[in-house]
């Protein structure tokens, strides 16, 4: 298993390959669609991964209520709850 540091460096890579975009954009202030739907992903993965929404909020530059809307928004596109893991 990875270690928490390593599976986050795996996830912004992963996402960022397959949306065609760079760390910095991930992490920076654009509102383009792609970039909102990397994020969700990503911060979908870190959630079910365990991290907490404080957590996530730092990894990603974002506060914890963005960090929940981006996940809530994702689950309801899917029509489920996520909710972490216990590790």
């Amino acid at each position: 298993m990875l270690s928490p540091h390593a599976y986050i460096a795996k996830v912004f890579s992963t996402m960022g390959k397959r949306y065609g975009i760079s760390k910095r954009d991930i992490l920076g202030p654009q509102k383009t669609a792609y970039i909102v739907m990397a994020r969700r992903e990503i911060a979908t993965k870190l959630r079910v991964f365990g991290l907490s929404y404080v957590e996530i909020g730092r990894r990603m530059h974002r506060d914890h209520a963005s960090v929940m809307n981006l996940i809530r928004k994702k689950g309801k596109k899917l029509g489920v709850r996520i909710a972490r893991q216990n590790r």
